[in-house]
């Protein structure tokens, strides 16, 4: 530009608003000064410039610093889920998968290569898979609140499984949605051998029933056979007694 040029002039309405954004922090005299609007005397606008620059490096720095910790912190969790035999799942804030540990290859049969970009419901609802579970998951992900499930999903191959799910939204400084975390443990063992726990006391259940019927049986018999052998055997004693009391003549040997 040559001197005196007002930068204005150069710049359409966008650019000067993008422009405004970029160092939204300076002072507005600067701004005006940088654009063409306004007259300041040069020192002071050296010096605003120099504080201006002092201001965004320290910005840069703290942004920075931020990132790097946010970097051993993603670097730390990648290395404790990478190892959990549990699936783990990073998605985008839109629900896209990011990430996934060798617990959900190994569990679901995909790899990560075949699901990155593509939406967790899309790959692993299965013709079982309780709808409204699904419903309630998607809700509480819209409303941005962490939620916890039972569900039945599918492998790549289309076996059933049996998962307890855990997802939790995460946040940035400013409070931005960034991801969604979702850790998977598999518990169709544990429900199957509960389900052959229940199937088996359903079976006890049965016998006992009939084992008490059995019994019940038992004792009309016994009661009924005591009765039919205790009525004969009153006429027999009351002969005898009679015939021992020789009310009929003596007895002889026969």
């Amino acid at each position: 530009l040559l001197p005196g040029t007002r930068l204005m002039y150069f710049l359409g309405t966008e650019q000067i608003k993008s422009l405004r954004a970029e160092i939204g922090g300076a002072p507005k005299p600067l701004f005006d000064a940088l654009l063409g609007h306004g007259h300041v005397p040069i020192a002071w606008a050296a010096d605003e410039i120099r504080r201006f620059n002092l201001e965004l490096e320290e910005r840069v720095k703290e942004r920075t610093r931020q990132l790097e910790e946010a970097g051993r912190s993603v670097e730390r969790l990648s290395h404790v889920a990478s190892r959990t035999r549990n699936s783990v799942l990073i998605c985008d804030a839109d629900l896209r998968i990011e990430w996934v540990n060798e617990g959900f290859e190994r569990t679901s049969g995909w790899r990560l290569a075949e699901v990155v970009g593509r939406r967790p419901r899309d790959l692993l609802k299965g013709p079982d898979t309780d709808p409204q579970v699904l419903d309630q998951i998607e809700k509480s992900l819209r409303e941005r609140r962490p939620i916890q499930f039972t569900l039945q999903i599918c492998t790549k191959a289309g076996t059933p499984y049996w998962v307890e799910g855990d997802i939790n939204p995460v946040f940035d400084r400013e409070g931005r949605l960034i991801s969604f975390v979702s850790v998977l443990a598999d518990v169709t063992e544990r429900r199957e051998a509960a389900e052959r726990l229940r199937r088996q006391s359903g079976k006890l259940a049965e016998t006992n029933a009939n084992l008490e019927q059995a019994l019940r049986f038992r004792d009309s018999f016994l009661a009924a056979m005591s009765h039919e052998l205790r009525t004969p055997l009153h006429g027999i004693l009351s002969v005898s007694e009679l015939l021992l009391e020789e009310l009929f003549g003596p007895l002889n040997p026969k």
